[in-house]
């Protein structure tokens, strides 16, 4: 138990090295206020549950119910205050406690600081991840805002980063909105395994009490508690491992699509036009315009990627319980949560500001994108696939749609015209732009340029967005009932309440 000097939880009045505990304590009570609020809100659930099973009586729960929302109070304003001689936040919400309560030394009855800490990093991770939840899909909404409004803007698709096949802006726009809702289904699956409670598990073996893991389970918002106690206690730093690897995939996501806006957005192509408020300059150039953030975005997915391989490289090899290695893992898990946020809302307010240059995109249309679709044309007069290969690839390039006729012989010409990969202004930039645009109207099959199906992927955000809504509304009431008032667990600014469009 802590005491009103500040003592430790473990702290049986024998001296500890003073190397050994600053080594031991490291930052972890820094770490620890962002925690803060999410502690109060788990240990208010277990006074509750304890009171309900007589082992704290109506006045002991009052005492710690009025301590605990004053810390709370605290924790939400940033003034929670901890020490390094506190070892960690729960430590010092103890202390807190027993300063300011007589009760304040049976908080502790029937739980271990293993299932205190777990309990804190579920109720904060829980919130961090409905918020993720919700960028992500602010990110989704603004890529098919913007995939609708260049739905038919032709420009060239590329393979090994060369010249392939005919596309648009909005076929670009699209996949990068349903990537992210792919993604969206692994931070569900990690938001649904850490809306369980830990508490009552203890040191992983439980207590011989009559502790109501259900209940405190429910006065939290949970789905209910991690059945076997030792599972719960082993499920520390895999948990985090689990998210970090979805917060991977989120991350490498947005990785490639700000890779590919620093290309579009490169003088030589041209295709986009990043605004100034969104660049930074050259100290000793003083033309640039540097796309930092978008090579930030670039370069913290593989931050992300180093913090999951760590957690996992923590945990591997440890047997069954408690270590003093899982507290390795906090740090990790609390700035991967906090990255990929501002991966996330750099993205989205790239995408809703960025500017188009239709003229660079359509000067970017050469002959030789047109060689497949004058293979399948054709293929479509009669003849095998292999000998079209063949025919276009000797010809050099090919027409694009068989409604303008012999596209392939008229492709053909328009490059010994022109130089293939070389063409100028005027008609023949015409001509290419329509056989563009006729090429895009061929391509029927769902989820292709001619037929993106936005509504569809719309529809398939508005549920997810309900979804995530949904569940957040159902762990607000019950802390609202727990608490007596709203809760707000997580302070990150990066993790706030979404903003508006350009905000």
């Amino acid at each position: 138990m802590a005491s009103s000097s500040g003592g430790k939880l473990w702290d049986k009045s024998e001296p500890l090295d003073a190397l050994i505990e600053r080594f031991t304590v490291g930052d972890d009570y820094r770490l620890d206020s962002a925690l803060v609020a999410a502690d109060c809100v788990a240990s208010l659930a277990h006074a509750t549950m304890l009171a309900a099973i007589d082992v704290l009586t109506p006045g002991d729960l009052e005492e710690l119910r009025g301590g605990l929302l004053a810390a709370l109070e605290q924790a939400e304003a940033g003034t929670f205050v901890i020490e390094r001689a506190d070892e960690d936040g729960h430590t010092a919400l103890e202390r807190f406690l027993t300063r300011h309560t007589a009760a304040g030394a049976r908080i502790h009855t029937g739980r271990s600081r293993n299932d205190q800490v777990m309990a804190a990093l579920r109720v904060y991770g829980r919130d961090a991840l409905a918020a993720l939840q919700g960028l992500v899909l602010d990110l989704v909404d603004a890529l098919l805002g913007f995939a609708a409004e260049h739905e038919w803007c032709s420009m060239p698709g590329r393979t090994h980063t060369q010249i392939a096949m005919p596309s648009t802006l909005g076929l670009w726009a699209a996949a990068f909105a349903e990537e992210l809702l792919d993604d969206l289904a692994l931070l569900d699956t990690c938001y649904r395994l850490t809306n369980r409670s830990p508490l009552g598990s203890a040191a992983g073996y439980g207590a011989p009490l009559p502790l109501d893991r259900e209940q405190v389970a429910a006065l939290l918002g949970c789905d209910g508690p991690v059945h076997n106690v030792l599972a719960a206690a082993n499920s520390r730093g895999k948990l985090e491992a689990v998210t970090l690897d979805a917060l991977d995939q989120v991350a490498l996501s947005l990785s490639r699509l700000a890779q590919d806006l620093i290309l579009f957005s490169l003088p030589e192509l041209g295709y986009v036009t990043l605004p100034v408020e969104l660049c930074t300059g050259s100290s000793i150039m003083p033309h640039k315009r540097n796309p930092d953030g978008l090579e930030l975005v670039r370069a913290r997915a593989a931050t992300v990627s180093g913090l999951a391989g760590a957690v996992k490289g923590i945990v591997r090899n440890l047997p069954s319980g408690y270590h003093r290695d899982l507290q390795e893992t906090k740090r990790p898990y609390l700035q991967a949560l906090e990255t990929v946020a501002g991966q996330l809302k750099v993205m989205r307010l790239t995408v809703d500001r960025l500017q188009v240059r239709e003229e660079a995109l359509a000067r970017a249309l050469t002959p030789e994108l047109f060689a497949t679709d004058g293979a399948f044309a054709l293929v479509q007069g009669g003849m095998a696939f292999r000998d079209a290969y063949r025919a276009a690839a000797g010809a050099g390039v090919a027409g694009s749609a068989p409604e303008r006729g012999d596209l392939h012989t008229e492709a053909a010409a328009s490059a010994r015209r022109t130089g293939a990969g070389a063409v100028g202004e005027g008609p023949e930039r015409d001509d290419l732009r329509a056989d563009a645009e006729q090429a895009m109207a061929l391509r029927t099959s769902t989820g292709t340029a001619g037929n993106l199906d936005l509504p569809g992927c719309r529809r398939r955000s508005a549920v997810e967005r309900r979804r995530v809504d949904g569940a957040a509304a159902r762990v607000g009431a019950a802390l609202v009932r727990l608490a007596g008032r709203p809760v707000q667990v997580c302070r990150s600014a990066w993790l706030a309440p979404r903003e508006g469009p350009g905000a």
